[in-house]
C-alpha cells in the first residue's frame, strides 16, 4: 500500500469517526429540545431557554447524561448521584481538557500541507484511551450509588439509561 493511498485511508478513518462523533453529539443536542415532552420550566424547575439546557450549557455531556438519567427519580435518589460525580467531577473535567488538546492537536495535524498519517493515528489513539478513562471513571462513579438507590430510583435510572437521551430504546441486536 502507497504512502498516498495509506495516507487517504487514514483521514477517511479520521473524518468518519470525527462525523459520527459529531452526529452522537448532535442526537444529544437535540434530544434536549424544549419539544421533548416534560414539566414547564424544564425537568429541574430551570428555565431551558429556546433550545434546551445545553444552549447556554457549558458543563461536561457526561453532566447532561447524569440530567437525564436522573429526570424522575426522587429528590434523595438524585442528590445521591449528583453528589457522587460532583466528588469525581475535576478528575472527569481534566480529562475532558486532555481530550480537547488532543482534538486541538489532530485537527492541526490534519490541516497541515503533508499531515503525518502515523501522528493522526497516535492522537486518535490517544484520544480513544481517554473517553475510554472517561467512560470508566462515571461508571465506577455511578456503579455503587446506583446499587444503593431505592428500588423505584432504579426503574427509573435503568430505563432513561437504557433508552438513552433520544427517549428511545435501543434497536435489538442483530442476530449472529
Amino acid at each position: 500500500m502507497s504512502t498516498t493511498k495509506r495516507t487517504k485511508v487514514i483521514l477517511s478513518v479520521a473524518m468518519t469517526l470525527s462525523l459520527a462523533l459529531n452526529f452522537f453529539f448532535l442526537g444529544w443536542l437535540v434530544g434536549s429540545s424544549p419539544f421533548v415532552p416534560g414539566p414547564p420550566g424544564g425537568p429541574f424547575g430551570r428555565d431551558d431557554g429556546m433550545f434546551g439546557p445545553t444552549a447556554r450549557d457549558d458543563r461536561m455531556p457526561e453532566m447532561w447524561f447524569i440530567d437525564f438519567v436522573t429526570m424522575g427519580m426522587s429528590d434523595n435518589g438524585r442528590r445521591q448521584i449528583l453528589e457522587a460525580v460532583e466528588k469525581h467531577a475535576d478528575d472527569i473535567r481534566t480529562l475532558k481538557e486532555k481530550a480537547d488538546e488532543i482534538r486541538r492537536e489532530t485537527v492541526a495535524t490534519l490541516l497541515e500541507d503533508k499531515p503525518d498519517s502515523e501522528r493522526i493515528r497516535q492522537e486518535v489513539k490517544e484520544l480513544e484511551g481517554i473517553m475510554q478513562q472517561r467512560l470508566a471513571a462515571m461508571h465506577d462513579t455511578l456503579i455503587p450509588v446506583v446499587a444503593q438507590l431505592d428500588p423505584e430510583d432504579r426503574r427509573i435510572f435503568a430505563t432513561r439509561w437504557e433508552s438513552g437521551p433520544g427517549g428511545k430504546p435501543p434497536p435489538p441486536r442483530p442476530p449472529r
